[in-house]
Order: C-alpha cells, then structure tokens, then sequence
C-alpha cells in the first residue's frame, strides 16, 4: 500500500471562509497508465480549526455492465466487476488548525491481484471508471467533508510493436451485385454504381482516421455520401447481479469461459438502435459520431481524401474483458442517391492506442 506524508504544512496565510477538501493532481495530468505513480496534493481550507478522524484517500476502478432489458416490465440485470482498490491514509486523527493546508500523495496505478486495467469507457451499456476519493470526518456535529476525482486510464502500445505508427488500410468496392444493406429499393431496380477505396482497418484511436474513395460511376446523381462510427457492446447473458459493489467479485464465482467468435459484427444500418441476441450474448450497436464527407454529386474518378477525427473520449481501445463483455467499433460508409435510396457497407475496425499522439496537419 502506498504512503504519503503525514504532516501537513500550511501555504497560505488567506483567512478561509469555509472548510473544504480538494485533490489536486499535479502538473494537473488526468490520463494515466497502468504502472504510472499519480502525484498530487490533498488542499485542506480549515476555518477555526477542528478535530477529524482519520483522512483517508480511497482509488476505486470498476466495471458496470447492465443488460438491456427483455421487455418493459423486467428490471435491468446489473453486475459490477472491481479493477482497482486501494487505500491511503493521509493523516491520523488528530487537530487541523485554522487555515489552508496542503497534504502530498502517491500511489501506483495497478489492478487487483496484479490483474491488468481495461481502458477508462462511457458507453450504454458498459462503463468502466477509476475515481479517487478523499473523506474527512469532523464530528458527530460538523458535516463531513469530501472531494472525488476522476481518473482516465490509458493501455499504450509497446513501441517496439510493429503496429505504432502504422495505420492498416484494406481496399473496399461496393457495387450492386455485392451490397446487402439496400434500403427503399429492390435489389433488381438497382442502377449502375461502382465506389471503390480504401480505410484504416487497425488504427491508433487516438489519432485521424484516413482512407479515401472514388466514385468509379452510378448513374443516378448522388446526394450526399457520410461515414459512420458506431461502438458494439457484446455482453454474455448470464452474468450473476451485483447486490453489493465491491463486495463480490464476478471473476471469482469461476464461469466458463465462453467465446465471443459465433456473433457477428455487421448490423442492417449503423444509425439504428440495434439489439442482437446469439448464442448467451447480447450485442448492442449505438451510433457514436457521423461525418459527412461529400455533399451533391461528385465528379466520378476523382479521389476523394478522408480524413477525420476521431472522438476520443467516446472511444477506448478493442477490449475483452475476461469473457464477460467485448467492446467493438465499425464504420459504416452510407451512400444517399437523389432518388431517396441508400446503400451502405460496414467495416470493422480494431482500435489501439499510439504512444504518440500526432496532431492533424
């Protein structure tokens, strides 16, 4: 268990007008990885001074997977995964006196058990947080005080990976005879079309995504052509609830391991709320992000560069966790014709996170 200095020294003369606790990290740095030594001060405003119990900084990661409900009258499945847990005693009890006092921490970044650390997510179904918490406890008389900060965790490739750097582009071609997602329009009625191209397929998530396609030809004018980004969130059916967060570990209750290849990936339209249920796994696809890259027609044959940020703080790299859920993302080209309809392609896309982080030029 970490340690940090107990004695707290003053920093101000300011006559504060309240009591209050604040975690200040420094260099005010937020992202972390797992192995990193997080370095901040605990900011204590005491007015006339007073006695507290033990002050006590509290790391906590978890993961909350809720299933989605199978009909309206079911309450939602919710189960609760612990990832981090640890403990720093700031200061023993004793007496704060009157002013501002600032008290150092550190801790390591590193999971239960050794166990490696998922990425920080905010997804529907599936959210993973790491948080730290100060409480002060004055009294039976004085409310407690406390503060709670937020902690954005990172998995960075190694860079000895061949991969950093490196975005993988596939090549793609949709023509009629190929395309299976076809809306407002039978297959047979289909006109001439041809768009070929290429996109990152593996792809550092924190940088742009790139690619490019042509418009070969189509006989119908096109009205706009826009890309996709939605997050899959598969989920395995049986995961036992969590009464209790934090008391019980789903990891201990000794499942077996199931596998995540009999589900498929490609969902009839990106931008519908899509539930898929398969083999003891629910699949949820949500839309993240859509980008419009062309607007009217295009001249046919000219290359057309794609390059696009991506949004960070919705993305995490691909992960499974321990058989229990799996986070996936696709991207999916949609092309609007003049006469209404609309054809789209699906790609799947596998995400890692570059040690360096290259800004657009």
């Amino acid at each position: 268990m970490s340690t940090s200095s107990r004695a707290s020294r003053s920093v101000s003369l300011r006559q504060p007008k309240h009591s209050s606790v604040t975690i200040v990290l420094s260099s005010g740095r937020v992202r972390y990885c797992e192995g990193d030594t997080v370095l901040g001060n605990i900011l204590l405003e005491a007015k006339d001074g007073w006695k507290h119990d033990n002050i006590v900084l509290v790391v906590r990661g978890g993961a909350e997977v809720t299933l989605p409900c199978p009909s309206q009258s079911s309450a939602p499945l919710t189960a609760s995964f612990g990832l981090m847990e640890e403990e720093i005693l700031i200061k023993p009890s004793g007496y704060l006196g009157h002013g501002d006092h600032a008290i150092p921490f550190s801790f390591v970044v590193k999971g239960i058990r050794g166990a490696s650390l998922p990425e920080t997510y905010r997804g529907v179904h599936v959210k993973i947080s790491y948080r730290m918490s100060v409480f002060v406890r004055r009294g039976f008389f004085s409310r407690y005080l406390d503060d709670t900060k937020e902690l954005m965790i990172e998995n960075l490739t190694s860079s000895n990976s061949d991969v950093v750097g490196l975005d993988e582009f596939k090549p793609f071609i949709i023509v009629p005879s190929h395309n299976i997602n076809v809306v407002d329009r039978p297959r047979h009625c289909l006109l001439s079309f041809k768009i070929t191209g290429q996109l990152g397929r593996r792809l550092a998530v924190n940088r742009p995504l790139t690619g490019s396609l042509v418009v070969g030809e189509s006989v119908l004018p096109i009205r706009s052509i826009e890309l996709c980004l939605s997050r899959g969130e598969i989920i395995r059916n049986n995961i036992p609830p969590m009464n209790a967060p934090g008391k019980c570990d789903a990891r201990l209750l000794h499942l077996p391991p199931p596998t995540f290849s009999s589900l498929g990936r490609n969902t009839p339209s990106a931008k519908q709320y899509h539930h898929g249920q398969q083999h003891g796994f629910t699949r949820v696809c949500t839309e993240i992000q859509t980008w419009q890259v062309v607007d009217g027609d295009v001249m046919r044959g000219i290359k057309i560069p794609i390059r696009l940020p991506l949004p960070d703080r919705e993305l995490c790299v691909t992960t499974e966790f321990e058989g229990f859920f799996k986070l996936q993302f696709d991207i999916t080209l949609l092309i609007y014709f003049m006469d209404g309809s609309v054809t789209s392609e699906s790609f799947p896309l596998d995400f890692f996170r570059s040690e360096k982080n290259l800004a657009m030029t």
